[in-house]
């Protein structure tokens, strides 16, 4: 069978290299194979968000990144995301040498998949048994209170396409959220432009939280979850779990995320709307955790008056600064600043500009899931026939979709189920 991967990240090439033992593969990237957004940085001061001990490629293998590391870094480091993005390209090279059946890596961007399958590309057209679709997360969108024409000076809609330099003669900058991406971009700002100004302006003004500094296990049994029925429920015995324990709040996220998307199949879809309405916010802050070392920067740089936060919502974007209606009734304010960041995260799938993606959903070969995160599969990632999803695209029907660990085992699976 001739399968085409479309998308050549971690997912991608994880895909590839577990179907092209039983198939004709053909994997799809214009780009840095293994890389993307997330691991083609070029930031030492990016890390990732889980200790080495968690990033294995191999799941028969689960010291692998470690071993390859050898004596840099320890295996309970947060190491640089750029090294695991070497990691990802050596063990593919290494794959692709020794392979009875080497990859076929196509350096075209896909423009089309018709019914059939034929794959269309700059260099022309492929057909195809199979499509795995792998494209990762979506480039962030602008807010909708970014002018149309996008003629202001210094504002970046995409924070994993700005050049250092662009920043170095600034005296200020204004990131748009306070998630993760917002964490990444100020801290390589910080430690790049010792001068530079840098605020945070998100609705609720949260930040995400640490991993605990020292290693250790939840030691509360948190089945008991499973008998929810609601996500009301759920949250009031997560916090009693938690809150309850001696041992630091972390451990028991940790091991909640064993069983998250388990929990999140139980609930109802007004109860997944719920959730995305009113608690997503906080999850987010203390599901998706940063490395110590840059929380404690960014904790400093507070305490510096280098960088605040600022809990609001901007309703308003001209040339030189940003009019801001402060959270709690506090009033509208004025706010002067050089740059503009977005920063509030991946797009959607509605807003994904991507007209592969859009010409998919049209011709009824995608088909979108009925929270608008994702698109609806089965539990192997199958969406429709011969079709299949795997990653960030699969959000909307198990939502903990993104970390190294669930793609893993999504490939792993779908390699499994075509053999």
């Amino acid at each position: 069978m001739r399968i085409a991967v479309i998308g050549g990240g971690v997912g991608g090439v994880l895909a590839a290299m577990r179907l092209s033992s039983a198939h004709d593969v053909m994997l799809y990237e214009p780009g840095r194979l293994g890389l993307g957004p997330a691991y083609g940085t070029a930031s030492p001061n990016h890390l990732l968000n889980v200790r080495a001990e968690g990033m294995s490629l191999s799941m028969p293998q689960p010291h692998d990144f470690v071993d390859w590391l050898g004596a840099s870094y320890d295996a309970h480091e947060f190491v640089p995301r750029q090294v695991f993005g070497q990691y990802v390209q050596a063990r593919f090279s290494e794959f692709q040498a020794t392979a009875e059946n080497p990859i076929r890596v196509v350096t075209e961007t896909v423009t089309a998949v018709r019914p059939g399958f034929r794959v269309s590309h700059a260099g022309g057209q492929d057909s195809a048994d199979a499509v795995v679709v792998a494209v990762g997360n979506f480039p962030p969108s602008s807010p909708s209170f970014v002018p149309s024409d996008l003629g202001i000076p210094y504002y970046f809609e995409n924070p994993w396409q700005i050049e250092p330099e662009a920043l170095a003669e600034l005296r200020s900058i204004t990131l748009i959220g306070s998630g993760l991406t917002a964490v990444d971009i100020a801290a390589d700002a910080l430690v790049r432009f010792p001068s530079l100004h840098i605020s945070l302006v998100s609705r609720h003004g949260l930040l995400p939280g640490s991993h605990a500094e020292d290693l250790g296990k939840c030691e509360r049994d948190l089945a008991s979850l499973l008998d929810c029925r609601s996500v009301r429920q759920m949250t009031k015995v997560l916090r009693a779990l938690i809150t309850d324990s001696d041992a630091p709040w972390q451990y028991g996220f940790d091991r909640l995320r064993l069983m998250t998307q388990q929990l999140w199949l139980q609930l109802s879809l007004a109860d997944r709307r719920r959730f995305l309405r009113h608690l997503q916010v906080y999850w987010d802050i203390h599901r998706h955790r940063v490395a110590p070392q840059l929380y404690r920067l960014i904790d400093q740089a507070q305490q510096d008056r280098r960088l605040q936060v600022v809990a609001g919502r901007v309703t308003r974007m001209e040339v030189g600064g940003l009019e801001v209606h402060l959270r709690g009734g506090r009033g509208t304010i004025k706010w002067a600043t050089d740059a503009v960041v977005n920063c509030t995260g991946p797009g959607s799938l509605a807003r994904a500009k991507s007209p592969l993606i859009h010409q998919m959903v049209a011709e009824g070969l995608l088909v979108p899931d009925e929270l608008g995160l994702g698109v609806a599969a089965d539990a192997i990632g199958e969406t429709t026939p011969g079709v299949y999803v795997l990653g960030s695209l699969r959000k909307g029907e198990l939502w903990e979709t993104t970390a190294l660990r669930v793609i893993r085992e999504q490939a792993y699976a779908l390699g499994d189920h075509l053999k």
